[in-house]
C-alpha cells in the first residue's frame, strides 16, 4: 500500500462493512499503510494477519510467525488503534490468527497471547483459525487441512476472556455445520466461512433459512432468488447498473466473474462453463474498452452468453 496505493486501493469495491486487512511486522509502517488506505476508502475494520504460514511471510516476518512475538503484536496494534478513524469515527482493529504455531501449540501459549495482545495492544476481537499453523513441512495448503481442528479451544477462550470477542474460523463446510457449532459453544460471537463460500458460494443462500423465519422472509418484501439462471440475470443486471453508475470505477470481468465462477460447483458440464468464462474474459482483456456503456454490454454478454452447456442446470430449484 506504501509504495503501490493506488493500485492496491483502486480496485476495492465501495460497498459495507469491509476489512483492510494488513500483513506486516514494522508498527510505524503498518500504521502508515493504514492512514493512506483509510485516506483513500471507506473501510469499517482494520486487521492484522497474524494466521497466514507462507514462506514469503515467514522471510518476512509477518503472518503466523508473529504469534511467537505477542509483544510485538501488541505495539503494531497499539499503533494501528492510533490512526484507524474513518470520518472521526475509531474503527476497531482485530486480529486473525491460529490456536498455536509449531511447537507453541498448547492453550497456555494461546491464553498467553491472548492476553498479552488483549492488554497491552488494545484488540477486542480475536478471529481464530483453530488450528495450529506448522511453519517447516507444510504448504500453506496442507496448513489448512493437516493439523487438527479444535473448536473447544476457541470456546475455553470464551470463557476465560468474556469482555472480549472471538469469531470462530476453520474447516466449516456450510452455513448449517456453523449454525450447529456456534449453537453449542454458546459465547462465542460469530463464525467465518471462507474457502467453503469462495468453492460454492451458493452455501449463502441457506443463511437466511437458518437464522431468520423464512416464511416471513418469502411473504415480506425481501425477493429470494429460487434458480441460477434467475441468480445470473439479477447479476447481470447488478454488474451493468454498477458499471454505468460508476464510469471511472477500473473494472473488469475478472473483478465481476471470480465471485461467481464457482456457482455450478458439483454441476455437470460445470468445467466447460469454466472455459468460456476464462476464454472470454481473455477477449475482454485484449478489448480494452474504456467505455462504461461497453463494459456493462460485456459482462452481460460474458455471464448469459455461455449457458447452453449447463442449461439442464439453470432452472433446478436452489431452494
Amino acid at each position: 500500500i506504501i509504495q503501490f496505493s493506488n493500485k492496491q486501493l483502486t480496485t476495492i469495491f465501495p460497498e459495507s462493512p469491509i476489512a483492510l486487512q494488513l500483513g506486516g511486522s514494522d508498527p510505524n509502517s503498518l500504521a502508515k499503510a493504514a492512514k493512506i488506505a483509510l485516506s483513500k476508502k471507506k473501510f469499517d475494520e482494520i486487521n492484522l494477519n497474524v494466521g497466514c504460514p507462507s514462506n514469503a511471510t515467514q522471510s518476512g516476518c509477518f503472518g503466523a510467525i508473529l504469534f511467537l512475538q505477542p509483544n510485538l503484536v501488541a505495539a503494531i496494534t497499539n499503533e494501528l488503534n492510533k490512526v484507524s478513524f474513518y470520518n472521526n469515527k475509531k474503527l476497531p482493529v482485530t486480529v486473525k490468527c491460529r490456536i498455536g504455531v509449531d511447537q507453541r501449540d498448547t492453550y497456555d501459549d494461546l491464553k498467553n497471547f491472548i492476553e498479552i495482545v488483549s492488554n497491552q495492544g488494545s484488540v477486542n476481537h480475536f478471529i481464530i483459525h483453530a488450528r495450529k499453523a506448522i511453519l517447516k513441512g507444510l504448504s500453506p495448503k496442507q496448513n489448512r487441512s493437516i493439523p487438527p481442528l479444535i473448536y473447544e479451544r476457541v470456546y475455553k477462550l470464551s470463557e476465560d476472556f468474556p469482555n472480549l470477542t472471538f469469531t470462530l474460523n476453520g474447516g466449516l463446510k456450510t452455513p448449517q455445520e456453523a449454525f450447529e457449532i456456534a449453537s453449542k459453544m454458546g459465547n462465542i460471537h460469530s463464525v467465518m466461512l471462507g474457502r467453503a463460500i469462495t468453492d460454492n458460494p451458493l452455501l449463502l443462500l441457506q443463511v437466511d433459512h437458518l437464522y431468520s423465519n423464512w416464511e416471513d422472509c418469502e411473504q415480506s418484501n425481501i425477493e429470494t432468488i429460487k434458480t441460477r439462471r434467475e441468480f445470473l440475470e439479477r447479476y447481470a443486471n447488478y454488474c451493468e447498473n454498477f458499471i454505468l453508475e460508476n464510469p471511472q470505477f477500473p473494472v473488469s470481468g475478472i473483478d465481476f466473474c471470480k465471485p461467481i465462477f464457482n456457482i455450478f460447483n458439483s454441476i455437470p458440464n460445470s468445467k466447460e462453463w469454466k472455459v468460456l468464462i476464462n476464454n472470454n474474459i481473455q477477449n475482454l482483456r485484449k478489448s480494452k474498452t474504456n467505455n462504461a456503456k461497453d463494459n456493462s454490454n460485456l459482462i452481460r454478454c460474458l455471464l448469459l452468453d455461455n449457458l447452453k452447456v449447463i442449461e439442464k442446470s439453470l432452472d433446478i430449484k436452489l431452494i
